[in-house]
């Protein structure tokens, strides 16, 4: 299965799942769920959860992930957006 392009996520995640995008695509088309929630337990980068959203197909997102710093880093995403994004434009550019 081929994967967007364009990565979706901010998170480039090990075991990352957004290939399997258009598997979920299908068997939300198939089974008639276009517009429904999407839940994803143990998110990670989130691709998958991200690319349904962009693309229409899911209204809403539920992610979580067991691993507390990437559930904390959706978190602060999601509830505190400008802070973040004012951290991000401070911080400094390396190669690594």
């Amino acid at each position: 299965m081929a994967g967007n392009p364009k990565p979706l996520t901010p998170l480039r995640y090990p075991g990352g799942k957004g290939a399997f995008a258009p598997f979920v695509k299908s068997v939300i088309e198939t089974n008639h769920l276009k517009g429904g929630h999407y839940m994803e337990p143990f998110a990670g980068g989130a691709g998958v959860a991200l690319d349904l959203l962009f693309n229409g197909y899911v209204s809403d997102i539920h992610i979580n992930d067991a691993d507390l710093a990437i559930y904390h880093f959706w978190h602060a995403i999601v509830t505190n957006t400008d802070d973040f994004l004012a951290l991000l434009q401070q911080a400094p550019l390396t190669n690594y």
